[in-house]
């Protein structure tokens, strides 16, 4: 687990760490390879960003934490987006996850769909212990069924180089922004905030997911793998053309770019070097900046909408560390 942006809130550190350890709790496969090789991608959890987005908008609400609940409930929508992120890792083929060995290269395809399976079922049986309704639960399987349909669009768009910003961006609020939002909203709703607190958490958890992976597509351009941390240009090979993509087709590269793209499964690694030269050429970068800057500057202004405390203190300080 990656905690360092939380190092100036020890308090939410310490409270990240647990929620790490609840969700091993869950692991309870017999398989010690499987139990071993869960629990790696559980201790290189990231930033556990949707965990702290829910922690943080619990400070708005007048309930306070008794027994872990509001941590528990954080636990589960790590373990919803690390399910996905293993069902991702097959269908994109990927050996590497968080710095380790993915299941996928581990254990197969057939092995890593279940084992992403018993990860959703985990998450469920979280959701049934801890939320205290059915519309709470209904509120959280709505969200997954939005995850599900982002995805869906995604792969509807697949090799289509006339993919545009519109469709981009449905599909983006499904498989990013719909987990922020619950995350948020979660947060706002175990909390007893009032219902224009909880649907504001919801708007700022959206906009959030929609910023953040405008962020993770620069990043796929901008940077060396060894600063990403991760393969990048994936999604080029895998057919998924992300904005600064969508944005450089609209230019006098649209041609050239198109001829490439065309390729489809048969790009090599000299024509993804040519797409990010044709990207950065075109302008589409600065025009994906602008974009996630007007998100920002959105999200900013919402949250300063919330009670002022120190977690909006610290959303906001998130916010301008990850989009300036």
């Amino acid at each position: 687990m990656d905690l360092r942006l939380w190092k100036q809130r020890p308090e939410l550190e310490k409270r990240l760490k647990n929620i790490e350890r609840i969700m091993k709790q869950q692991v309870q496969i017999d398989d010690d390879d499987f139990k071993k090789s869960i629990n790696e991608l559980i201790n290189g959890s990231g930033k556990m960003l949707r965990a702290a987005f829910l922690m943080l908008f619990t400070e708005f609400g007048t309930q306070k934490d008794e027994d872990d609940y509001f941590e528990k409930v954080a636990a589960s929508v790590e373990l919803i987006h690390l399910a996905s992120l293993v069902h991702d890792d097959v269908i994109d083929k990927s050996d590497l996850r968080r710095g380790v060995t993915s299941l996928n290269y581990k254990f197969g395809e057939r092995t890593s769909i279940y084992l992403g399976d018993y990860l959703f079922v985990k998450y469920f049986h979280l959701v049934l212990d801890t939320l205290p309704s059915k519309s709470d639960i209904k509120y959280n399987v709505s969200g997954i069924e939005g995850i599900i349909d982002g995805e869906l669009r995604q792969n509807e768009t697949k090799f289509n180089p006339k993919r545009t910003e519109e469709q981009y961006l449905a599909a983006v609020q499904g498989k990013t922004a719909d987990l922020f939002k619950i995350a948020a909203g979660n947060g706002a709703i175990i909390s007893k905030a009032d219902k224009k607190i909880i649907q504001l958490s919801e708007q700022i958890g959206s906009e959030f997911g929609i910023a953040f992976q405008l962020r993770d597509d620069l990043i796929d351009f901008e940077d060396t793998e060894e600063e990403a941390g991760k393969p990048i240009l994936n999604d080029i090979l895998d057919g998924v053309y992300t904005l600064p993509v969508i944005y450089a087709m609209q230019t006098v590269y649209h041609d050239e770019l198109f001829a490439i793209l065309n390729k489809k499964d048969q790009l090599k690694r000299a024509d993804l070097i040519q797409v990010k030269v044709i990207v950065k050429e075109s302008g589409s970068l600065n025009k994906t900046h602008a974009k996630m800057d007007e998100y920002h500057r959105s999200i900013e202004k919402m949250i300063n909408q919330l009670p002022n405390n120190n977690a909006r203190k610290v959303l906001l300080k998130l916010v301008n560390k990850l989009f300036n």
